[in-house]
């Protein structure tokens, strides 16, 4: 019996009897979900062939869709990566969501599937199954003469030894990536980037293979929702279910050099991070869509039951390809699986910021009628085309968040039911024909290289890829050539052998400088970017004394020619980047004359202090010594515009003012911040000092260093301690000027010294096993410092802080829980409610982490920071993982709380202040 009459014999079974008391996983207690109105015609959403399916879509004039895959070929595919010869790698979902209660997705049948077209005819008519056994996977990248499977919380990398197209080789090179417990937030990309670097969205870190199997990590910002792409400059796109796009102007790794630099959402868009850049976020259906999750809230829906606004927006791909008209180049789509369409963004560029615009007027660049019809990925492909991944699964929302009123409307239009289907589809240009199958595997390095300059961008990453991970120096003189001779605007193959170069050890002075003459900004910062390596001492050995190192003079006097004000922006920044973190004369010379004239603008201070960790102090001390630095920065306005330059309005009809704060006393503060942040106490007490000998006119910068050290310093009573009782205090103290006394006092309250009356006791130092368990939990640390911050403050959007929280420094029988199962919902710390969205958890790591590791890095948790509570013993985390070794699923607040009996978490702390 095929698919169709399956339907059709399973719709005569009457559905009367559909519990709609059955709480699902996204009910908000008390809300009423009233059903679809009477009047809204719900068609039917049978099964579909692929076949069938083509004639329920609507395409944009000049593009026709074919079929590259579809089941029993391939099934339930999210992503999908092109190896050298075109052959698809595709990630099979197919333990998501089997039925309407989610049961079953821990079973181990996710598979990555290898496909392959044998006829030329550009439809896949041969699979073979790379891996199997997974459950849920959810990213793949080629990369290092292997394979990447995310199946988290493990990144595999996988090998086919023997060449039958199977992997023989299964290695765990992460073990902190995501958790299974929330498939809709947790880890995903693995995207190779323009840098070398591979990118992930929903994670804080980017990858980079170190050795042939070990991959190093930097962190990042955590990007996003599901789904990564760049554009050729490789700027990073990014988006969350509910916004259709964000960018990252500038890389963001650089803004976490600095661990003592922090900075909360807001202030990481302020630097170009992370920025919205669509914001009209409607959508026009072709069908009605009763079936979104919250469907029965005013608003979600038109009055003609279409979606209003994006609610599942991922996968985002920017058009690189060679197959469509030029226009389209550069021009980001965007699936809404829930809408079951494909939006298309075009991208401006301002300076170095870009801004994205809907291409059509109340209309979509693809829309299906098939309620099946679920995109959740796009990809330029080796042929040029623009590909789309359709997952084809009737239930798209997962059950922490699924709601009973969509319940019962999957379970009413069998939407539960053919859950093993599947298509991969490409939108080809009208009289085109898509470009040919590559053999990149089969081709020498001398033949990549020329690839380098392709039209189509992603033969330029693979050509890239293989040279880099090839390592072959014989095509240095040939990429420097490639890197060093002028071309036409819209050529790539000077960037890409700047970065191959880079990716070989293969970058010299003269290749930069040349580079430097390109007429075109961006190619000029990717110069600066990719300079990086002969500014900086290179790695030392471990066990190895480093050797002394001095940057190139003739490198960086050329790049002090643009320093100058009438430098492009992005290359201004870039240097900032780029210089702020190389301690030579020259360098500080840059980022001084930088500063000069550009610091109200947030991103050349961001890009500033976070190259100047620990060298903060002295910065400033030269800063001060400048005539420009006397007078603080005037505060001014900005005039709000929107995408299209047209003005934001408020309420009232009026356009949208934002103050903005004058960039003198902003970089100030901020650097004082970072001193008092790093709890040094002997240069606190410089700080100090030099806050107290700046007078007359130059009081506003005291008033500067003492609010940024006020605004950073501890909380909740506790103090930094300095050496010595400072005597500049006590003159700041004795201040005639209300400002600067009023914030001195601030200071007073936040510092200590040996003998200080009224102080607590210091806690003894520790020692024996006490402090070998500290510092193996120093080690152990790193992996949670990604989401809580290598100092324990807690990232915006990840994790709350464990400096003086009663859930790291209370009972241990409840933090121990926490890791060894993890924990979702909302939690509350002290007077603050932390993911009161419910969308965060925390990842058990109980299979990560033996006893002995949680242990230490509890204990190092509870000592660090000026936290102070007793050390956790091996012998209790054993315990109580044997208490818990039938529990699944994460842990909540309420559910701790009330097996602990613990009625108020405050109460219950045992840390001591200091």
């Amino acid at each position: 019996m095929n698919a169709r009459r399956m339907f059709a014999a399973l719709c005569i079974v009457t559905l009367t009897f559909i519990s709609a008391t059955c709480f699902a996983g996204g009910d908000k207690a008390g809300e009423p979900q009233p059903p679809p109105p009477a009047w809204m015609k719900i068609p039917a959403a049978p099964p579909l062939t692929a076949e069938e399916a083509l004639k329920t879509f609507k395409l944009q004039p000049g593009f026709h869709l074919e079929i590259v895959a579809s089941d029993p070929l391939v099934r339930n595919p999210i992503a999908i990566a092109f190896d050298p010869d075109g052959k698809i790698y595709v990630v099979e979902y197919r333990g998501y969501m089997p039925n309407a209660e989610g049961v079953g997705e821990d079973q181990p049948v996710g598979t990555i599937a290898v496909l392959e077209d044998t006829t030329g005819s550009g439809r896949m008519d041969k699979r073979t199954e790379y891996l199997d056994k997974l459950v849920m996977p959810r990213a793949i990248n080629l990369s290092n003469g292997g394979v990447l499977v995310a199946e988290p919380p493990n990144i595999w990398f996988c090998r086919d030894k023997k060449g039958e197209g199977k992997s023989t080789v299964k290695i765990s090179v992460a073990a902190d990536f995501g958790s299974q417990s929330s498939p809709e937030h947790t880890a995903n990309g693995l995207m190779n980037g323009i840098d070398n670097w591979i990118y992930n969205a929903n994670f804080p870190a980017r990858f980079r293979w170190k050795d042939r199997l070990t991959l190093g990590r930097e962190p990042t910002s955590p990007k996003g929702q599901w789904g990564m792409t760049q554009d050729d400059w490789g700027r990073l796109y990014f988006n969350s279910n509910s916004n259709l796009l964000f960018a990252d102007f500038v890389p963001s790794h650089y803004f976490f050099r600095n661990a003592f630099f922090n900075l909360p959402g807001k202030e990481m868009t302020a630097v170009g991070v992370g920025v919205e850049i669509v914001k009209d976020q409607t959508v026009y259906a072709s069908r009605v869509n009763p079936g979104v999750n919250r469907g029965y809230q005013k608003a979600t829906l038109r009055d003609d039951g279409h979606l209003n606004k994006v609610t599942a927006t991922c996968g985002a791909g920017v058009y690189r390809g060679d197959n469509f008209p030029p226009e389209y180049k550069g021009n980001v789509f965007i699936p809404e699986p829930s809408a079951n369409l494909i939006k298309r963004e075009i991208i401006t560029e301002i300076g170095v910021k870009l801004s994205g615009k809907t291409a059509y007027d109340k209309d979509e660049f693809l829309t299906s009628t098939d309620e099946r019809f679920r995109p959740v990925n796009m990809y330029t492909g080796p042929d040029g085309c623009l590909y789309i991944v359709d997952l084809h699964h009737g239930i798209l929302q997962h059950k922490v968040y699924l709601t009973t009123y969509l319940k019962k409307q999957s379970i009413e239009r069998q939407l539960d039911k053919f859950n093993d289907l599947g298509r991969i589809y490409r939108v080809v240009a009208d009289g085109t024909k898509p470009g040919p199958k590559p053999q990149m595997s089969k081709e020498t390095p001398e033949e990549l290289v020329k690839h380098l300059n392709h039209p189509n961008g992603w033969w330029r990453d693979t050509a890239q890829r293989l040279l880099v991970e090839s390592k072959e120096d014989s095509v240095i003189p040939a990429l420097r050539k490639m890197a060093s001779t002028p071309e036409p605007e819209n050529s790539m193959g000077r960037l890409h052998a700047l970065w191959t170069l880079e990716g070989i050890g293969g970058v010299d002075v003269a290749t930069i400088k040349a580079a430097l003459t390109d007429p075109r900004p961006k190619l000029r910062a990717h110069a600066i970017r990719v300079s990086e390596v002969l500014l900086k001492a290179p790695p030392t050995p471990s066990g190895e004394t480093p050797k002394p190192f001095t940057p190139p003079q003739d490198l960086l006097d050329a790049l002090k020619t643009f320093a100058k004000e009438n430098s492009d922006d992005g290359v201004r920044v870039q240097l900032m980047l780029s210089l702020s973190d190389v301690q030579h004369p020259t360098a500080e010379e840059i980022v001084d004359s930088i500063l000069k004239d550009r610091v109200d603008d947030p991103m050349i201070r961001g890009a500033a202090i976070s190259g100047l960790g620990g060298r903060e102090l002295e910065f400033l001390q030269k800063e001060f010594s400048h005539a420009e630095w006397a007078q603080p920065s005037a505060s001014h306005e900005l005039a709000v515009v929107d995408n299209e330059g047209k003005p934001v309005l408020e309420k009232d009809g009026k356009q949208r003012i934002d103050k903005i704060p004058p960039g003198k006393q902003a970089f100030i503060s901020s650097m004082a911040g970072c001193v008092m942040r790093r709890k040094i106490g002997e240069r606190i007490e410089s700080l100090i000092d030099l806050a107290a000998g700046q007078v007359g006119a130059q009081s506003w910068r005291a008033v500067e260093i003492l609010k940024g050290m006020s605004v950073n310093g501890p909380k909740n009573g506790r103090r930094v301690k300095l050496p010595t009782e400072p005597e500049s205090l006590k003159k700041l103290l004795a201040s005639p000027d209300k400002s600067i006394k009023d914030a001195a006092v601030a200071i007073d309250k936040l510092v200590k010294w040996p003998n200080r009356p009224g102080m607590e006791p210091e806690p003894p130092p520790l020692a024996g096993e006490h402090l070998a368990s500290f510092e193996r939990g120093k080690e152990v640390y790193k992996m949670c410092a990604e989401c809580h911050h290598l100092q324990g403050w807690g990232i915006e959007g990840k994790a709350p802080p464990l400096v003086d929280s009663e859930w790291a420094l209370g009972t241990e029988q409840r933090t121990v829980r926490m890791i060894l199962n993890g924990m979702a919902g909302p939690k509350k710390i002290g007077d603050t409610m932390f993911n009161a969205g419910g969308t965060l958890e925390m990842p058990g790591m109980g299979g990560t982490l033996k006893d002995q590791q949680i242990a230490d890095v509890l204990t190092y948790i509870r000592r660090e920071w000026e936290n102070y509570a007793p050390q956790v013993k091996v012998e209790t985390v054993a315990e109580i993982r044997a208490k818990e070794k039938d529990r699944e699923g994460h842990w909540t607040e309420k559910e701790l709380n009330d097996l602990l009996k613990i009625k108020d978490p405050a109460a219950k702390k045992d840390s001591k202040k200091k």
